[in-house]
């Protein structure tokens, strides 16, 4: 999956009165978030740090290859004026590490838990079917103002399998197992399994990957 941003900062930095020498400008820098809602809240799954502007880039055929792999889509004075960027042309990094990060890439919603390869199993996936949002933080030079800015999307990348059972009775949960994730392998860990009459009447919950 890829994301594009649209730039729309202006700024006036010519002597001659307001409005003169005004431009869209570029962020020093731009990091994003994937984030994924639970009930109990929203956690932080990974941070792609896409620049860090600590040197010059130019639009000169031959110059820089990095711009022409981040911008869509720019004006003539292109160190001035940035209207588009790719925000997933990025490494995923833990920091930020100048221009260096910028590659093509994507956000790989399939990749596996390990983040080594792509998988069609929800119990071993980095990113599980079900909603997420994606935030970007856009910084000043000086870091003293950030821009934020967020979408809401939900994956539907696999089938849906069952990855808990509970059955309970009228002392409580009688057998409890889930599907977890040993590394790449599968794993079925029952950790409730007592035994009780026929007579027993049973309450089963069967939860799946996602929303069923």
């Amino acid at each position: 999956m890829d994301f594009f941003f649209g730039i729309g900062l202006r700024g006036d930095g010519m002597p001659g009165g307001e409005g003169d020498g005004s431009n869209d400008l570029a962020p020093q820098k731009i990091k994003w978030d994937i984030v994924r809602e639970f009930p109990g809240g929203d956690e932080v799954l990974d941070t792609n740090y896409v620049f860090d502007f600590d040197c010059i880039l130019s639009a000169v055929p031959g110059v820089d290859a990095a711009p022409k792999i981040l911008y869509f889509k720019y004006g003539v004075l292109f160190r001035y004026t940035v209207q588009l960027l790719c925000l997933s042309n990025c490494t995923d990094t833990d920091d930020w590490n100048g221009i260096q990060t910028i590659n093509e890439g994507s956000w790989k919603t399939n990749v596996d838990c390990e983040g080594s390869e792509d998988t069609d199993n929800p119990v071993l996936a980095s990113f599980p079917d079900g909603p997420y949002k994606i935030n970007v933080f856009s910084y000043a030079y000086d870091i003293t103002l950030v821009d934020t800015a967020s979408i809401n999307i939900e994956l539907h990348n696999f089938a849906p399998v069952v990855e808990e059972v509970i059955v309970s009775g009228s002392t409580g949960e009688i057998y409890h197992a889930e599907w977890t994730a040993s590394g790449l392998t599968p794993q079925l860990n029952v950790t409730v399994d007592i035994p009780v009459s026929n007579s027993e009447i049973l309450d089963v919950t069967v939860i799946f990957s996602e929303p069923m």
